[in-house]
């Protein structure tokens, strides 16, 4: 038998205790939209010949976006300036003031259309006049009820909660009408109080208004470069945003009935080739120092981890620098999200929840916040018995958002149900899922946002029939290869780099990789710094040594002489492993529109998401042959 079947339990597999995520009604998160970006340094695209100052206007402007300036009254928003916004403080004082004008502006004109003949302290007083009236129905129902403190207890609850208190207190339906007419007048009130008031206490004139903004900053390791010490750049960074009414990040944190906040620098321990010895930081910042400032950000990271999960709170993490820069073996939690910077490499990795794809950098010229909803993302499949549904492109939509699995969207197969009437079609089978496109000749698989026709049968029952055997079999097939290449990730994680899987490909960081092709079971270690150049070593060694410089660290010696004492795979040479691997898998992907790697990334998603995006009926007969047996 050889070692990748030894060390994966093919009945482990067949039952899917270990290898899929559980299929839940909700995810984790509640809801909140993001918006973010980072590294603008503006030094790099200002045109000296003319204005700084029109410059940053027309960089400001830029980033309100039809989608963000109507986004700004939102109840759950939080605006995120993850550091390097420029080298000079001065810049960086223009901007964020010319930010916060913008700002206002915006809210104020959304007023002045909205309501421009009533003046804001008597529509306060009207919202208010309405809101009291409701609460004294209130308090009327209570005693007619004989419910003590029903009006308190009623606008304590969650919106989501009150339906079905309402119906376990035996009260009238109209009550929720009620609830909701208050909850509207406290909004309308804080509203105006707020963000409308000052303006007319100001008659109208454009100033620096300090309020209470959803706007957070973090610094970065450029904003710091021009202090002497870190606590400089620190009291100088704190003062300009109080002034202004932005939450400075800094080894600290936010949080209210739902989330907790928590942000800084976070530095770069677990970097030893990009760290304070060879990047910008402040003059006197020593490697010693910022190990320090890395083990403080940590802590106080993982103390608010403990307290999200004891509070049943999400966590927002924000730090400068990567995740994997001050966290060993690029450690993250499902209970956080994190939105980071400072590389330049635009990454979106949902599988550990974070965000690091807004990063400008010295030559994009294009300012654009991006947005995130971490909104109730609710699987709208889960109450749906096994068996063969028609549904809707909404709802499918809805469940790859459910499953953080990216969508371009679903206008294709809308395509296909309004011009062919084709019916759109999931299997949902012991929470595994297939989605279909059916038409009176032929069959589509729908994968993503796209479509592949797989079968001129259509008849549905025929596929639900055996979607088992089917999912049992690619299970059978790939699982080896899955836990073995998802035990190799894990050794590159121990070494310290990144260790993501996509497909064949496990990355060690954005430009150097490991790929094991199930074709001819060959494993490659090579760095490809663009697409369509690559540079092959012979073993790990020798790519990190590469990656170094010529070098490798001596952290680094000692962990790959603890792998390859304990046999570990990425310790071996590209023969040794394809030895080990043996033969997988004979099913011809040769002709196939993908790549073998993005083949393999689709069966990828039934081990990681749940979802079958792949039909071959000819592997049902395959006849797995192992080695040895």
């Amino acid at each position: 038998m050889n070692n990748m079947t030894q060390i994966f339990d093919i009945s482990e597999v067949e039952n899917g205790l270990s290898l899929f995520k559980e299929d839940k009604p909700f995810s984790d998160e509640k809801k909140l939209k993001v918006y973010y970006i980072s590294d603008m340094h503006l030094e790099h695209h200002f045109n000296y010949e003319i204005s700084i100052q029109k410059q940053i206007n027309k960089i400001v402007k830029d980033l309100f976006s039809d989608d963000f300036k109507s986004d700004l009254s939102m109840n759950n928003l939080v605006v995120l300036f993850n550091g390097d916004i420029a080298d000079n403080a001065e810049f960086v004082s223009l901007f964020f003031n010319q930010f916060i004008l913008r700002w206002n502006y915006v809210l104020y004109k959304r007023y002045k259309v909205n309501q421009s003949n009533i003046l804001p302290d008597e529509e306060v007083k009207a919202y208010e006049k309405i809101r009291d009236q409701q609460i004294d129905r209130l308090n009327k129902i209570g005693k007619l009820y004989k419910k003590k403190n029903l009006c308190e207890k009623l606008l304590s609850l969650d919106i989501s909660d009150l339906d079905k208190s309402i119906k376990k207190m035996k009260l009238p339906e109209y009550v929720i009408n009620i609830i909701e007419k208050i909850t509207k007048c406290d909004y309308k009130i804080r509203f105006i109080n707020n963000y409308i008031i000052p303006y007319v206490e100001k008659r109208e004139k454009f100033t620096f208004i300090k309020t209470k903004l959803p706007i957070f900053v973090t610094l970065g390791n450029h904003e710091i470069s021009n202090f002497d010490t870190l606590s400089q750049a620190y009291n100088y960074y704190k003062s300009l945003y109080d002034s202004l009414g932005i939450k400075l990040l800094h080894n600290n944190s936010y949080e209210n009935d739902d989330y907790i906040i928590f942000g800084g620098i976070g530095f770069a321990k677990y970097n030893e080739r990009y760290n304070a010895d060879s990047l910008c930081g402040p003059r006197l910042f020593s490697r010693k120092e910022e190990i320090k400032e890395s083990d403080l950000f940590f802590k106080e990271y993982k103390n608010r981890l403990d307290n999200a999960i004891n509070q049943k709170k999400k966590l927002i993490v924000v730090s400068h620098y990567p995740v994997r820069d001050w966290s060993l073996n690029y450690v993250t939690d499902l209970h956080c999200s994190y939105f980071t910077g400072h590389t330049h490499q635009n990454q979106n990795l949902l599988q550990k929840n974070i965000y690091a794809d807004n990063q400008i950098g010295y030559y994009n010229n294009c300012f654009k916040m991006k947005s995130v909803n971490l909104g109730v993302a609710s699987n709208p499949f889960f109450d749906y018995k096994d068996g063969y549904h028609v549904i809707t492109t909404e709802d499918y939509a809805k469940f790859y958002n459910y499953s953080k699995e990216r969508i371009q969207g679903t206008r294709l197969i809308e395509n296909q149900i309004k011009n062919y009437g084709e019916k759109f079609y999931m299997i949902k089978h012991k929470g595994k899922y297939v989605f279909f496109l059916i038409s009176h000749i032929n069959t589509k698989i729908c994968i993503g946002g796209k479509i592949k026709t797989i079968s001129n049968c259509s008849d549905i029952e025929h596929f639900d029939k055996i979607f088992d055997k089917m999912v049992n079999k690619y299970i059978e097939l790939f699982a080896p290869y899955w836990k073995y290449i998802n035990q190799m990730a894990s050794e590159v994680k121990s070494l310290g780099y990144c260790g993501d899987v996509h497909g064949c490909i496990v990355d060690l960081d954005f430009c150097n990789h490991i790929m094991i092709n199930p074709l001819d079971q060959k494993v490659t270690f090579y760095n490809s710094p663009t697409m369509g150049f690559v540079k092959i070593f012979d073993n790990l060694e020798n790519l990190i040594t590469y990656m170094n410089n010529g070098y490798i660290l001596n952290i680094e010696k000692k962990k790959m002489l603890e792998l390859k004492n304990n046999n570990a795979i990425i310790s071996k040479t590209s023969q040794e492993i394809s030895q080990e691997v043996g033969e997988l898998i004979k099913i011809d992907i040769k002709n196939s529109v993908y790549s073998i790697s993005n083949y393999m990334r689709q069966i990828q998603r039934l081990f990681d998401s749940n979802i079958l995006r792949d039909w071959n009926e000819d592997i049902i007969s395959i006849q797995k042959k192992v080695s040895g047996t």
